[in-house]
């Protein structure tokens, strides 16, 4: 039997992952929680085979979670859930030790295969990209241009990066992610920095066509 834990903000969305899951044969959810916090809390009582992670959780991400997981609890399987589109986060997730990525609006009919094939010590993503990323995974890092210096950015400083692209002010991103103004503000020197943005107009006007290049 494979013990499974969901961690999602959304009760409708977990409670139907739940559903499905429970099921399928040799399935069984034995925990869920709404927060990165809960989920380490739970960790430490009972360490499932396998953990289903909302990318956009309140305060900690679901790939920073990701990667303190794979960290702490080796063998535990990992796979996110995202509204985003793969070509935006996956090689992220994968490198914070993820073994899959679902995109929300195909789970119902995926997450059981993910399971299976996850739990085989197989890769769980989209054939489009699997050898692209799989490929990322074996190439170190190399930033020989502006655009190839946005993927130096931290897991936060690319969410707050990407809000910006969409043209989003400080108090939208702060409602989206969570964060204080402040912290935004933070975040937004710190780029400006990696990047080599002289101010926040220099910023926006990057990310704004870093976005309709890339996504």
């Amino acid at each position: 039997m494979i013990e499974i834990c969901i961690v999602d903000d959304h009760p409708i969305f977990r409670k139907g992952l739940m559903a499905i899951l429970d099921q399928a044969d040799h399935m069984k959810v034995v925990s869920e929680c709404s927060t990165a916090g809960e989920a380490i809390d739970l960790m430490e009582k009972r360490v499932p085979d396998f953990i289903f992670i909302d990318i956009s959780l309140q305060g900690m991400n679901g790939i920073e979670l990701s990667k303190y997981l794979h960290q702490n609890y080796p063998g535990l399987k990992i796979c996110i859930l995202s509204m985003h589109d793969e070509s935006v986060y996956a090689d992220r997730a994968i490198r914070a030790g993820a073994k899959g990525y679902i995109m929300k609006q195909e789970a119902g009919k995926k997450v059981c295969d993910a399971v299976i094939e996850i739990s085989q010590g197989k890769y769980f993503l989209n054939e489009k990209l699997k050898d692209r990323i799989l490929s990322l995974l074996l190439t170190p890092k190399k930033f020989s241009n502006d655009e190839d210096c946005v993927h130096s950015l931290s897991n936060r400083e690319f969410e707050v990066f990407l809000c910006i692209g969409r043209g989003m002010g400080n108090v939208e991103i702060g409602d989206q992610l969570h964060i204080s103004p402040k912290t935004i503000e933070t975040y937004k020197r710190n780029i400006c920095h990696k990047l080599e943005m002289q101010d926040s107009s220099s910023l926006r006007k990057f990310a704004i066509q870093w976005r309709h290049d890339n996504l």
